[in-house]
């Protein structure tokens, strides 16, 4: 595997990583299987064996990235800053920050989201088209992850009442939350789901808003 150093010799950014410059030309093969099975079939998988605890904490951000690139080309931006400044941050930490100082947590202070908490999370799906987890360490107890299935699948493609407090109308929008994507020339049919619930039943600080339709019984 890549080190650190190897970034540095390449003279490139994280962001700046793609297939073409992070070579690994005896995974590549399965990694593209992989990537048509994450493009085209089930849609998900586990890759195990990376040995974390022989690398550093950047040397796993690049090997993490750099696996990325040979699934997706595309890295999407998870955030616009980064330590107050103006910045393309390319992949996100998971965990606790409840009991740090309120200045320490992200938004301002304000946890809006279980990620960073050691709550358990109900069924979601995370914003973007493909998502992925690099796991660094095992938990003491918990941090399985289930799947589930849709039983509901004509509710869930209805419109839906969607919290939008982030914006300073405070007002809702209407949207379902299962999609139907029809087979094209160079794509299979699909179904996209989007869905947290903290836009439903609010979450810790960010609370539902008051204006919001009742949810009703299934």
């Amino acid at each position: 595997m890549y080190s650190h150093k190897y970034s540095k010799l390449l003279e490139v950014s994280l962001g700046q990583l793609t297939a073409d410059n992070f070579l690994l030309p005896s995974l590549r093969p399965a990694l593209r299987r992989l990537s048509n099975e994450l493009h085209n079939g089930h849609g998900f998988f586990v890759i195990r064996g990376l040995r974390v605890d022989e690398y550093t904490r950047p040397d796993n951000v690049l090997i993490y990235l750099g696996l990325s690139t040979h699934l997706a080309p595309q890295l999407g931006r998870q955030d616009y800053q980064f330590d107050g400044q103006p910045d393309d941050v390319l992949l996100a930490h998971v965990k606790d920050l409840s009991l740090l100082s309120s200045s320490s947590g992200p938004n301002g202070g304000i946890i809006g989201s279980p990620a960073y908490t050691t709550n358990k999370q109900v069924f979601h799906t995370d914003t973007g088209d493909i998502v992925s987890l690099l796991a660094l360490e095992t938990s003491a107890e918990g941090g399985a992850s289930n799947f589930t299935r849709p039983n509901l699948i004509h509710t869930l493609s209805q419109p839906w009442d969607v919290d939008a407090s982030e914006k300073n109308d405070r007002q809702f929008e209407q949207r379902p939350i299962l999609f139907h994507f029809p087979a094209t020339a160079s794509t299979p049919e699909r179904v996209g789901l989007q869905y947290s619930r903290r836009y439903f039943v609010g979450f810790g600080a960010l609370p539902r808003s008051d204006n919001i339709p009742p949810i009703t019984e299934a």
